[in-house]
């Protein structure tokens, strides 16, 4: 079976990446093979293939923090650690 790539193609990333500059409500990207598909909501699971991106602003961090470490915890079993002054 082929295994996927440790970090999503640059190409993907750059995109998500420009996207998620945009100041404005948290944005959650797909990244596949064959395109991005971006939603406002946290996934409940992780996608068959491709990279997950979440991106949101200090702010919206701040007011999504419990959320956001909850759906990392659920997906990956781990949370996001070392945040200063979050």
């Amino acid at each position: 079976a082929p295994t996927r790539p440790a970090t999503p193609p640059a190409c993907c990333a750059s995109r998500a990446e420009a996207a998620a500059s945009r100041s404005g409500p948290m944005r959650v990207f797909h990244l596949a093979e064959l395109g991005i598909r971006e939603t406002a909501v946290l996934p409940t699971a992780l996608p068959q293939s491709g990279f997950l991106w979440i991106a949101l602003g200090r702010r919206e961090f701040e007011a999504l923090q419990a959320e956001v470490q909850a759906c990392l915890q659920q997906l990956c079993g781990s949370a996001l650690v070392d945040l200063p002054n979050y």
